[in-house]
């Protein structure tokens, strides 16, 4: 990610893996690749922080609850949210099954 080759990343995915996000489902690793070719470019990954909170795995399913932060770049302000991924072992490689991930409400709103 924090290199922005949207292909390496797309290469984590499962041939049937599904991304649901704040942008909606896709379906597919060819699907995800065509949405990280647009997404990736547009916001340097170098400025997030990863937090993998809870992981783990049985047989051959495995799952990651992970947090993020992205810092203010100077152009867009930051911002923080979750993603639970859960990875399935494919000729003993693990893969993106399912992934969701979702920004946290703005802090005003989670006051209310």
């Amino acid at each position: 990610m924090k290199a922005a080759d949207p292909e390496k990343v797309a290469n984590y995915y499962a041939d049937d893996a599904v991304n649901f996000d704040n942008g909606g489902t896709r379906a597919g690793r060819s699907a995800i690749l065509s949405t990280l070719q647009r997404s990736l470019p547009r916001r340097p990954f170098d400025t997030i922080t990863w937090t993998v909170v809870d992981a783990n795995s049985s047989g051959d399913l495995g799952y990651t609850f992970e947090t993020f932060a992205f810092a203010d770049d100077g152009q867009r302000k930051g911002r923080t949210g979750h993603v639970l991924i859960v990875w399935r072992r494919i000729n003993n490689q693990w893969r993106v099954s399912h992934i969701t991930f979702h920004n946290d409400p703005p802090a005003s709103a989670a006051a209310r």
